[in-house]
């Protein structure tokens, strides 16, 4: 959902920053956006394949090493801090 003003450089995002006014940049008031090509469903979605079969054999390659700790990054900040310590 990446994209950015034509005009200002302005970056947004159409799902956590989009434009105030629709298709109206917030600073320029320029209605000429760029949007990245491969901002789609499809490269996603190859781009995670990609990541798992370069990352996790890595994982089970620290793992068997000893060198490694799963930590739940879903907890709170200060739960996850005394996990790491």
């Amino acid at each position: 959902g990446r994209f950015n003003c034509a005009e200002c450089g302005k970056i947004y995002n159409s799902y956590y920053l989009p434009t105030k006014v629709e298709k109206v940049c917030d600073v320029c008031k320029s209605q000429s956006f760029n949007y990245r090509h491969d901002d789609n469903e499809q490269t996603i979605s190859k781009r995670i394949v990609e990541y798992k079969a370069q990352t996790y054999p890595l994982v089970e390659y620290y793992r068997a090493k000893g060198d490694f700790y799963w930590v739940d990054a879903s907890k709170s900040m200060p739960e996850v801090a005394a996990d790491i310590e």
